[in-house]
């Protein structure tokens, strides 16, 4: 009979026969927002409780910020785990520049990140002694190698070391708005997940019989956008879990049921009357959150309103623009009745101008003056122009790797402006900064917004925080803007 482990999933388990086959390599994959992060932490747990040790390892963000990201959405005592030699968070970032990996440049790639990637990941799985892994995700692969098939052996060669260990891997991937699969398809033990199914029709190995497929292809697990924590499942382990005799560690005390939302005691206001409501409360101090829209569908006034709204609550502000004039700003704001200039004057916000050419330049003016006046929040209008003067597409990703990374050292909560091409379906310009921030708040403006259409505002992705997911239409008023249901 086919050993399994237990996802930590509820339902899921049943219709692959019982678990992921110990040993395997799964794929899953999903949109910005769908849930993937959520997924991964519930089968590391679910190992947890039953003894078994599991890494994470994320290969864009911070060890902290992952840890935050399950803190906020699950009542669970990480550090317990962690100290309990359970559960170990790894964040492995490429040293390399990024770039398109073309020709005899690939084989530079895979020896110097993909080794990089596997020998640390393998040098920790032995030493952990892990039974189960988590890589978070793989879509970097898919920037540095453009072409398809030499992308696949790159892969593969990874996941055949991994395999050696013997560990259960869960790798992830992003698959791209507008777009229905991931580029790079292993081809098998795939789940594609959305916010409210997880198509197993790509599971097909984890099958005894050879051919077989799932008896639900497309499968809602879910009953809320997301996933359950195990603390719902009934709980057939005992009340503690004692890792195996060769590590030294404590009992492991299981953690009481709980909501899988986790209530954060301080929020930042939006400014945005009736907006608030739809993220829990506020935006989470220093998150970074995307605000995407065509052209007039308020997303400087948004972020306007969201600055003046720190003055007027006693924090301060600073306001990055890359396009227009800081004159050109501050005349923008007066007909909504607020005097920037006068706020500056007061040592309240700044207004200041950088040229997009230079991340550098970009990155010290921010510091500069976000440490100057002690700011609490930052706005940036817009990011757009940045991921323009990247030399290419698949460059995109490193410079805003690199301006997101310094921002969160700030300690500020940051809104950034995304401009999306006219009548795109994308969710950002160039498909790629939803993926890096923590947070996407998409405008929409009607063909006829004087004939009654209204303009409306959705939220895509929050993290460390439930949020509404319907569309909500708002209105443009001489105060600003204000959610109207």
């Amino acid at each position: 009979m086919t050993d399994r482990v237990n996802t930590g999933i509820i339902g899921l388990d049943p219709k692959i026969e019982g678990g992921l086959v110990r040993g395997s390599a799964n794929f899953l994959t999903g949109r910005t927002g769908t849930g993937k992060t959520s997924f991964c932490a519930s089968f590391l747990r679910a190992g947890a409780m039953a003894g078994e040790r599991g890494i994470y390892v994320t290969t864009e963000e911070r060890e902290q910020d992952i840890k935050d990201d399950i803190k906020a959405m699950f009542e669970w005592n990480l550090e317990e785990y962690e100290r309990n030699s359970l559960i170990r968070f790894m964040s492995i970032k490429p040293d390399i520049p990024m770039k398109i990996i073309e020709g005899e440049e690939v084989s530079k790639i895979v020896k110097l990140y993909m080794y990089e990637l596997t020998s640390r990941i393998e040098t920790a799985i032995r030493e952990f002694g892990a039974k189960r892994l988590v890589v978070d995700s793989l879509s970097l692969v898919e920037l540095f190698i453009k072409d398809e098939y030499l992308r696949k052996i790159a892969l593969m060669q990874m996941i055949d070391r991994l395999k050696e260990t013997n560990v259960t891997a869960l790798f992830t991937g992003t698959i791209p708005e507008g777009s229905e699969v991931l580029s790079t398809s292993m081809g098998e033990n795939m789940m594609n997940i959305d916010k409210e199914k997880l198509d197993l029709s790509s599971m097909k190995s984890l099958f005894s019989q050879l051919g077989q497929k799932p008896l639900v292809e497309n499968t809602n697990f879910f009953s809320q956008p997301d996933l359950k924590p195990l603390d719902e499942q009934p709980v057939t382990q005992p009340q503690s879990v004692q890792p195996p005799q060769t590590f030294q560690s404590q009992p492991l005390t299981q953690q009481p049921m709980q909501p899988p939302i986790k209530k954060i005691d301080y929020r930042v206001p939006s400014g945005i009357p009736g907006f608030d409501e739809l993220i829990g409360g506020g935006l989470i101090p220093n998150s970074i959150v995307l605000v995407s829209g065509e052209a007039g569908t308020g997303k400087t006034l948004f972020c306007t309103q969201y600055i003046w709204n720190a003055l007027c609550t006693g924090e301060n502000g600073v306001y990055v623009t890359l396009q227009e004039t800081v004159d050109e700003i501050k005349k923008d704001v007066i007909f909504f009745g607020r005097d920037f200039g006068r706020a500056e004057q007061m040592g309240q916000c700044r207004i200041v101008k950088v040229e997009p050419q230079n991340m550098k330049d970009i990155v010290n003016v921010i510091i500069k003056n976000v440490k100057a006046i002690n700011a609490k929040r930052l706005a940036i209008d817009s990011i757009t122009m940045i991921c323009e003067y990247a030399e290419k597409k698949k460059d995109i990703r490193y410079q805003l790797s690199r301006l997101f990374s310094e921002i969160k050292k700030l300690g500020v909560t940051t809104l950034a402006i995304s401009e999306i091409e006219e009548g795109s379906k994308a969710i950002s310009r160039f498909g790629i900064e939803e993926f890096m921030v923590d947070g996407v708040v998409v405008l929409n403006c009607g063909v006829n917004v004087g004939m009654g259409t209204p303009r409306t505002l959705y939220v895509k992705k929050m993290r460390r925080t439930d949020h509404d997911l319907n569309i909500h239409p708002f209105e443009i008023t001489p105060r600003g803007i204000k959610v109207t249901s």
